[in-house]
């Protein structure tokens, strides 16, 4: 029960704005003239006219399906079901989605109305009407039976005036806030990059004077010592012949003392690949990392999937993650990396490796930090193929190379990122938090101005009931308008939709005629016999047809990246002719 003023109404969406109306279906295209405005065009309550593409099919009645300003279009389908914009802007001819329902307010204002649906009280009401198990979905009727508290206008005018005040100095203070995500992701590269080029324990080396670095050859003993321990392992043999045949290129950039340039493979006591399919998915078990769960250094379970035992048996067979390995990603997206944490079970998703590092000589950390560093990223890229989706090669990957301190040096460097990054994770929280401050603060702003509580009432010179009753008269009149219209409309004969390609011939054989006449400028008879000679045997065409496709032919604005128009409108003795402006043209398009 929402509790109102006692000079306040509660009516529903439906009463104060024209009977709601559902879009148009059509393909969309990326070129065209009339815009198409879909859900996925519509980001923070505005439209994105950027992804805005045209639609490939139009309506035999343009004009019903054109928004136009004050216009409130709502999401009726999908998790964006009850999502909404006031559209305050159309740079161009526009029509609105078959998954939009559109709404027209009727003498109130139309910003209150696209505040209130912004506001938790129509989204508790969204929430209590959607139908629908997989696809979430809202019909016209019960977005029409939302219940609305309706102030006298002057007042709606006033809480309007107040909210955009309000909202204008939030969205300020957030657009200053949402910086900070890009100075922090700025932060951490610069120190991964101090990491790995040895700038944040040059003063360590300074005063330890390290000389010698003999990490490859501990880890070349170590490894022959565990494949002379494992002969009767298929991956040990496997790993020995890959190391025999290893070559690589030592880069010539000098590094600093006591490091040196190795290969992932090289430093590795082995790298594996993943099972290159899915597995079959358990509602419980044993968590299946995936390529979407490994995310700048760290594993996160959104959108989790499991496998039972016996699957999760299968997919372990060459080797059991552990503490301290490495889960690196080769494909959607490249080049993600994570430790695995410890006391987890967990199997490799596909398109992901695997790195495991002899933990006496090799920090993982350290390496991981050198696989998140942009430098990092930039040699992968050089390595990445596909024209699509862009995937790295096994063999590639083992090839990269990386340049290594020793161990000592190794730990203190991951000790200090690992110190730094936490100060950047505590400043992350706090803006989360901010941000979240920021949602309730709003839904806060918003409930006080829905229940009377954001200005102060004024006394009102026009009752409510009066308003109400405005607004039923002006109803009824636009209703009596549009059936009107449709009477006009049904004196015509009974036309079908039309594609774009119908009406690019129609359009070509307009200019064919056109062109026939000696005279560059036509009359309006001229235009007449055009009409007749197109109209003529072509079925699902009429008067109306050919105006609309005139009238495109004959814009006198036109962007500069759309062909020129083929006729232009001149006044001659105080007639309308139209002036043919390739009289020359040959080639119709």
């Amino acid at each position: 029960m929402m509790n109102i003023p006692k000079h306040w109404i509660i009516t529903t969406i439906g009463e104060v704005c024209t009977k709601p109306q559902y879009g148009w279906t059509s393909k969309s295209t990326v070129k065209g003239e009339f815009a198409y405005v879909r859900i996925t065009d519509i980001k923070n309550n505005k439209i994105d006219w950027q992804t805005v593409p045209f639609a490939t099919d139009l309506p035999s009645d343009i004009q019903s399906f054109l928004i136009e300003k004050n216009d409130i279009l709502i999401a009726r389908s999908g998790s964006s079901a009850g999502l909404s914009v006031w559209v305050c802007e159309i740079p161009k001819k526009t029509f609105f989605a078959s998954y939009l329902i559109r709404f027209k307010p009727i003498i109130v204002n139309p910003k209150y109305i696209n505040f209130f649906l912004k506001s938790e009280i129509f989204w508790e009401a969204i929430v209590e009407n959607v139908s629908g198990n997989s696809i979430p979905n809202i019909n016209a009727t019960k977005l029409a039976n939302i219940a609305i508290p309706l102030p006298p206008l002057s007042e709606q005018n006033a809480i309007v005036e107040k909210l955009d005040l309000i909202f204008t100095d939030l969205e300020a203070a957030r657009k200053k806030l949402a910086k900070i995500p890009k100075y922090l992701a700025k932060f951490r590269q610069a120190v991964l990059q101090r990491a790995i080029s040895g700038e944040l324990t040059e003063e360590w080396r300074e005063k330890n004077k390290l000389e010698h670095n003999n990490i490859l050859a501990e880890v070349t003993k170590m490894r022959l010592e565990w494949i002379e321990a494992n002969r009767n392992n298929n991956e040990a043999i496997r790993i020995e012949k890959k190391i025999k045949k290893h070559k690589i290129e030592v880069p010539k950039m000098e590094l600093p003392q006591s490091w040196i340039y190795s290969s992932l493979l090289e430093c590795s006591k082995f790298i594996i690949d993943s099972i290159n399919k899915t597995p079959k998915y358990s509602n419980s078990g044993y968590l299946v990392l995936r390529t979407s769960n490994i995310k700048f250094g760290k594993i996160v379970n959104e959108d989790a999937k499991y496998v039972n035992e016996n699957v999760y048996k299968s997919w372990i067979g060459r080797v059991e993650p552990q503490e301290n390995d490495i889960i690196f990603t080769r494909e959607a997206p490249v080049g993600e990396a994570a430790l695995f944490p410890k006391n987890t079970k967990a199997c490799l998703g596909q398109r992901t490796m695997l790195f495991r590092f002899f933990n006496s000589v090799i920090d993982s950390r350290f390496i991981l930090y050198y696989l998140l560093s942009n430098s990092f990223k930039q040699e992968l890229d050089k390595i990445s193929v596909g024209v699509g989706v862009q995937h790295l090669k096994v063999g590639d990957v083992e090839k990269l190379i990386i340049a290594i301190p020793t161990f000592q040096e190794q730990k203190i460097i991951a000790n200090k990122v690992e110190l730094l990054f936490a100060i950047a994770d505590k400043v992350q929280a706090n803006y989360e938090t901010a941000m979240d401050n920021f949602n309730k603060l709003e839904k806060s702003i918003l409930q006080q101005a829905f229940s009377g509580e954001l200005v102060t009432a004024e006394p009102q010179t026009e009752s409510l009931e009066s308003l109400l009753e405005k607004i039923r008269i002006e109803k009824e009149k636009l209703e009596k308008e549009k059936k009107e219209w449709r009477k006009k409309q049904a004196k015509f004969k009974k036309r079908n939709f039309m594609k774009a390609s119908e009406h690019a011939k129609i359009k070509a054989k307009i200019k064919e005629e056109a062109l026939a006449y000696a005279t560059p400028e036509l009359t309006q008879d001229n235009i007449n016999e055009i009409r007749e000679k197109v109209s003529d045997g072509i079925q699902k065409f009429d008067y109306d047809d050919f105006e609309v496709l005139f009238r495109q032919l004959a814009q006198n604005k036109i962007k500069k990246e759309e062909e020129e128009p083929f006729f232009q409108a001149v006044n001659i003795k105080g007639k309308l002719h139209y002036k043919i402006t390739k009289p020359n043209e040959t080639t119709l398009s």
